[in-house]
């Protein structure tokens, strides 16, 4: 949503009005008709925070996309999903040694692994339903990996919000590594809309010299509009050793179970909020010519009003 300066903020939030406001009944009457819509609760609220627009919901899942895989639960073993290992977490690592698998018979402790200690190298998706659960440690909002994970009906186990909003800087792309330097200032930053609900920023991060008590409230706040935090079935942690107790004590089937009941609910409200689109976009074709672009150039034309977009710095790795 934010790009690399406020100026360059400001813009993007002026072309997503126009196109809310365009169509009968808005402010650009004459206008073609747009639906605004997130792939997250968190880019959802962001809209509404920054716009005051109502964005419709349509969750990034892949439920229809991995029908070969399931939740098994045969290998003895936990999937950590983040960036780093074990030993890069601060009292994981003690407190898993401390821990007893229910898996094994030999009082051997609980053993995390991420996708590169599993595998080496690529695999398959049907490959991950043998692990027991996932250990999701976000870096981001959400992530193509937890999605995916989910897709498969893995128990999920998370920390807390408050738990974590030290950890993750990955919320917004006004710092390193999308931009050079630390990007602008938090006061620098277009203001919400004055019908934003919030009064927390959702530009804290653990990672700025102005990092306080008041900003760990604010990021926690808008950390808990990540969807791993609004799924049901989720176990929450608040410590290293909650996590411990949680999984030496949990029953993954009926975690496994409940969130396949979910992920049902999940799939059935994505497909009435397509339809939704699907008619309200048929109602525009049928009031007004609607010409749909053609390319990728003539999308940005036909959108922004440009020809290109300028990139103010190269994603890493690419």
């Amino acid at each position: 949503m934010h790009r690399c300066s406020a100026e360059s903020s400001r813009q993007n939030f002026a072309n997503l009005r126009r196109l809310a406001a365009s169509g009968p009944g808005g402010a650009h009457p004459n206008g073609l008709p747009n639906v605004i819509a997130a792939s997250t609760i968190y880019d959802q609220e962001y809209i509404r925070h920054y716009m005051g627009a109502n964005p419709l919901y349509l969750g990034a899942n892949l439920f229809d996309a991995l029908p070969e895989g399931r939740y098994v639960g045969s290998e003895l073993v936990l999937l950590l999903n983040t960036h780093g290992l074990v030993k890069d977490f601060p009292g994981l690592d003690e407190a898993l040694s401390r821990s007893k698998s229910p898996w094994k018979d030999d009082s051997s402790p609980i053993s995390l692994v991420n996708t590169d200690q599993a595998f080496r190298g690529r695999y398959e998706t049907y490959n991950l339903g043998k692990f027991k659960a996932v250990v999701y440690l976000p870096y981001f909002v959400t992530n193509g990996k937890i999605v995916e994970q989910r897709a498969l009906n893995l128990p999920i186990f998370v920390p807390s919000p408050s738990f974590w909003a030290d950890f993750v800087n990955d919320r917004t792309a006004t710092y390193g590594p999308y931009c050079e330097g630390e990007g602008f200032a938090d006061e620098v930053h277009p203001g919400p809309h004055p019908n934003s609900p919030y009064e927390f920023s959702p530009n804290a991060r653990p990672d700025m010299s102005d990092y306080s008590d008041a900003s760990r409230k604010d990021a926690a706040f808008w950390l808990g509009f990540s969807e791993i935090y609004q799924w049901p079935c989720v176990e929450k942690i608040s410590s290293w050793e909650e996590l411990v107790k949680l999984v030496e004590n949990a029953d993954l089937q009926e975690m496994s179970k409940c969130t396949a009941q979910a992920n049902k609910w999940h799939r059935y409200e994505n497909a009435q909020n397509w339809c939704r689109i699907m008619g309200l976009i048929e109602e525009s074709t049928g009031a007004c010519h609607r010409d749909i672009p053609k390319s990728y150039v003539d999308g940005l034309k036909t959108i922004y009003g440009v020809e290109k977009v300028h990139r103010e710095k190269s994603w890493p790795g690419g």
